[in-house]
């Protein structure tokens, strides 16, 4: 695990960090860009972009995950690398320190809070592409593993047929960038 990571894996909304698209992603950052500028945003935190690499590389899947993607850059369909790659996100389970992370950081917005856990490509929404609906969101996520089952589970979107597709077309296939936004959620009928 990286230095940064080590130290602190997730970002607050409202930490200046969290405005950096490279460590909170797209959507991460408008958020935390919002929250600073007084707008009504629910509070969260982001799993910072290298977690999942860090997190790959730990598993000993890095490598691995790097030569199907290469190997993709000539295919005809995504169909297969996507479920290979999806199935090693899954299997390279999240280390003790980064899930104690976030579990604390859950724990801080609440007990049992119902939350959005979506991801944040840090390539999304640039002038070149806009990445907003490739990867998946979680909504109505209760308890701390749930939120660390699903952090994994939005890792794993980022490998999905259409996102591989996707990002293939728009020279971005190698970049393992991807942040993960735990906000809490609101009711919408209060």
């Amino acid at each position: 695990m990286n230095a940064a990571l080590a130290d602190s894996a997730v970002v607050w909304f409202v930490e200046p960090d969290g405005q950096t698209v490279a460590i909170a992603g797209g959507k991460g950052a408008s958020l935390a860009r919002m929250s600073a500028a007084g707008l009504p945003v629910p509070p969260g935190f982001v799993v910072r972009a290298e977690a999942l690499a860090a997190t790959l590389e730990k598993a000993g899947a890095l490598a691995q995950v790097r030569q199907v993607l290469g190997e993709l850059r000539g295919a005809d369909t995504a169909g297969a690398a996507a479920e290979q790659l999806m199935a090693m996100v899954q299997g390279s389970p999240i280390d003790e320190a980064l899930s104690g992370q976030i579990r604390s950081a859950y724990s801080t917005l609440g007990d049992d809070l119902p939350v959005a856990v979506r991801s944040s490509a840090c390539a999304e929404d640039g002038e070149a592409a806009s990445y907003a609906g490739q990867q998946e969101t979680y909504l109505n996520v209760r308890g701390a593993d749930a939120v660390v089952r699903h952090v994994t589970d939005c890792w794993a979107s980022f490998f999905a047929e259409r996102a591989l597709f996707y990002r293939r077309q728009k020279g971005s296939l190698e970049d393992l960038a991807m942040a993960v936004v735990i906000q809490r959620q609101l009711d919408p009928q209060k």
